[in-house]
């Protein structure tokens, strides 16, 4: 059966579909087959409208203009190594397709930035072989050069860019740990403990998406929002270039976030000094809005791993002041003991354990302990900062002035001879 002979036999059988189409069409043209003629509409379409951004893992664009139609033909075109790539194969959706989605084209994409190609198409089967074939290879005659004879296709519209971004897909990444707490020990033995400050720095990293020129970084500290701060130790240009991020991952494997101090102006005192607001103690979040052509997506909100959805950021430990340890290996009864620490000045209060053992402890590879001597039980002490009475050789903290404490804690020996692990 020829084509022509399609076209007629399937709209003498459709008169809903005919019918449906009148009030669609506005271009009507005569087919005639033997000694019968019938009137055919016009396929119709005269562009098609993105949004700029698309969320999950569906975009439907709008087809303005449409009218009378059997089918869309589309073809999706994705930005990849920095320019568009080639337009995938052609694809179709029949007219009962389109009128679920209110004539809108909806597609499965996956996260990423696009452009998508689309022509109508006026045939009696619009998506079937025969068909996609002679469209393919421009058999079809266009709306606009209609002189009777075979039936029609649009030309072809094309959409302005745009990306879709899936959270869930962003965020299912099998054990990555988005933020983390950079480890950084100035480690001091002194009688077999660890004397030391950790950094507040934060180590951070996100999936990329392809086509995403910046992105927009959101750090959240107990879900107060910050988007000013330093990143590798200088203040951050948000949005980040893509360049910059990648040439970051490429020498450190994530971006960080710098846990600044600013001292006290001249003239002023130490204690004047402050912390960059966004690090410190807290629990954190952050988010990354993927961004193109200046203008950026809803932000993707990261949490720290899928085991635990905020970094909980803890206070500092203090840092012995002195390696050697001020206080007396060993103490008599009545004698005063003292300790000196380096505390961050963020710290208003930690607790102190004394224990206290009695007999001569051993000295294991540079580390001394109690070892199998008899040991009493620890005792438990809060200490409040900054304004503490630390017992007469001190009694407030100095502020040394680069955002530590410099304390002293003292004690009387009033149980027995012995020696003190903190």
């Amino acid at each position: 059966m020829s084509r022509l002979a399609r076209i007629t036999s399937a709209l003498l059988c459709l008169p809903v579909l005919l019918s449906s189409l009148t009030a669609q069409a506005s271009d009507w043209v005569p087919i005639s087959t033997g000694d019968m003629t019938v009137f055919i509409p016009v396929a119709q379409l005269d562009s098609v409208q993105a949004e700029t951004f698309y969320y999950g893992t569906e975009a439907t664009f709008t087809l303005e203009g449409f009218g009378s139609t059997s089918s869309i033909y589309y073809q999706t075109q994705q930005f990849s190594n920095g320019a568009f790539g080639a337009f995938d194969d052609w694809a179709c959706q029949s007219q009962a397709t389109l009128a679920v989605n209110n004539n809108g084209l909806k597609l499965p994409l996956s996260t990423g930035r696009y452009r998508v190609n689309v022509a109508a198409v006026m045939v009696s089967e619009g998506c079937d072989a025969q068909t996609l074939a002679d469209f393919k290879t421009n058999k079809l005659i266009s709306s606009a050069e209609y002189v009777g004879g075979v039936m029609t296709t649009t030309a072809q519209y094309q959409s302005s860019e745009f990306m879709v971004i899936n959270d869930a897909e962003l965020m299912h990444v099998d054990g990555q740990v988005f933020l983390q707490q950079q480890d950084t020990l100035t480690s001091v033995k002194a009688f077999g403990n660890d004397g030391h400050l950790t950094s507040y720095d934060l180590q951070l990293k996100w999936p990329e998406v392809t086509g995403a020129d910046a992105y927009q970084l959101s750090l959240y500290r107990n879900d107060v929002r910050f988007e000013q701060f330093k990143l590798n130790g200088n203040p951050v240009s948000n949005p980040i270039s893509t360049a910059d991020y990648q040439a970051s991952l490429a020498t450190a494997g994530y971006m960080t976030i710098k846990d600044a101090y600013y001292p006290a102006p001249a003239g002023e005192p130490a204690e004047n000094g402050v912390f960059s607001e966004y690090t410190g103690p807290g629990d954190y979040t952050f988010a990354v809005g993927y961004c193109f052509d200046g203008q950026c997506s809803d932000p993707v909100r990261y949490i720290h791993s899928p085991q635990s959805p905020t970094l909980s950021v803890k206070p500092l430990l203090p840092k012995f002041a002195n390696a050697e340890y001020v206080a007396p290996e060993y103490a008599g009864l009545g004698d005063s003991v003292s300790m000196d620490w380096l505390v961050d000045k963020r710290t208003t209060q930690f607790l102190v354990t004394e224990q206290r053992c009695s007999g001569v402890p051993s000295t294991q590879e540079g580390e001394k302990t109690c070892d199998t001597f008899a040991t009493y039980s620890p005792t438990d002490f809060t200490l409040n900062l900054p304004d503490v009475d630390t017992g007469g050789l001190s009694t407030k903290p100095t502020d040394m002035g680069d955002g530590t404490l410099y304390y002293r804690h003292v004690f009387t020996v009033g149980t027995a001879v012995g020696h003190f692990v903190h």
